[in-house]
């Protein structure tokens, strides 16, 4: 009886071990898998984004400078602005996908918070573009009641650009902080 109580304990200990070495259950083989495409389609969206940054560099260099005073100069920009970043914001959904699923997978906490800190980027840089192109469309509307001789509330004007440009500023903030957190710990991972 002796014995089969020492050979069930060598079982356990055995058995224990081996669920020790293997990371007590966390998939963390899957949470690299993903995290890793997730960075190869971020790392092509980031070799491809000097169009998209161009385009940025380009609108707020003439919103600052007062260059945008018509509407045809508000929709070229937020047109040009759409065609720089329509396929960018696609593959960065992608990654977001892929990072995503590692929300899904248990034991890997440190993957969790880095693909939560880069889903937040992605989605801080979405919103950053779709308040760009919806601020160029709203001023293209102002440009155009004031072409056709319409009248124009110039405290609402200022009052949505102010806000606009505040809410740019958060963004711009929020996404480098985000994505330094984001590079420091991928070095730890």
């Amino acid at each position: 009886m002796k014995r089969y109580l020492v050979v069930a304990v060598a079982l356990v200990l055995i058995v224990s071990l081996g669920i020790a070495l293997t990371g007590c259950g966390g998939d963390t083989s899957k949470a690299k898998e993903y995290i890793n495409n997730a960075d190869a389609i971020i790392d092509e969206v980031g070799e491809n984004s000097s169009e998209m940054e161009a385009q940025i560099d380009t609108i707020f260099t003439e919103l600052a400078g007062g260059e945008v005073t018509s509407s045809a100069k508000a929709d070229e920009l937020a047109e040009g602005l759409a065609d720089a970043t329509d396929d960018l914001i696609s593959k960065a959904n992608e990654a977001k996908l892929e990072l995503e699923k590692v929300a899904s997978l248990e034991g890997v906490d440190e993957y969790q918070e880095y693909a939560l800190l880069r889903i937040s980027v992605i989605d801080d840089i979405t919103e950053l573009i779709q308040l760009t192109e919806k601020f160029l469309r709203d001023l293209s509307k102002v440009l155009v009641a004031a072409e056709t001789g319409q009248a124009i509330d110039l405290a609402k004007v200022e009052s949505e650009s102010t806000a606009f440009f505040t809410n740019i500023l958060e963004l711009q903030e929020d996404i480098a902080a985000n994505g330094e957190k984001a590079d420091e710990l991928r070095e730890e991972l």
